[in-house]
């Protein structure tokens, strides 16, 4: 887990997790908690900004492309 930490006491950390695998909820959340500490009082700490930035892309040739491959890529990036 990265930590930084900024000039007005704001700090943030990135979780790198595969959303495709349903028990990356759970590490997601654990790092969260792991972060505030164990006794995060949620009235002084709050998750103000939450990012998903995922993506995939296809490299196959478009008349290989199978509504499946499309699904999987749109579902995900979308």
């Amino acid at each position: 887990m990265k930590v930084q930490n900024f000039s007005n006491g704001s700090r943030a950390i990135v979780v790198r997790a595969d959303l495709w695998i349903p028990s990356s909820v759970d590490l997601i959340v654990g790092k969260i908690a792991d972060f505030g500490g164990p006794k995060l009082d949620t009235s002084k700490h709050t998750i103000d900004i939450l990012v998903n930035d995922a993506g995939i892309e296809l490299v196959k040739c478009l008349g290989s492309t199978t509504p499946e491959d499309f699904e999987s890529v749109y579902n995900l990036n979308v």
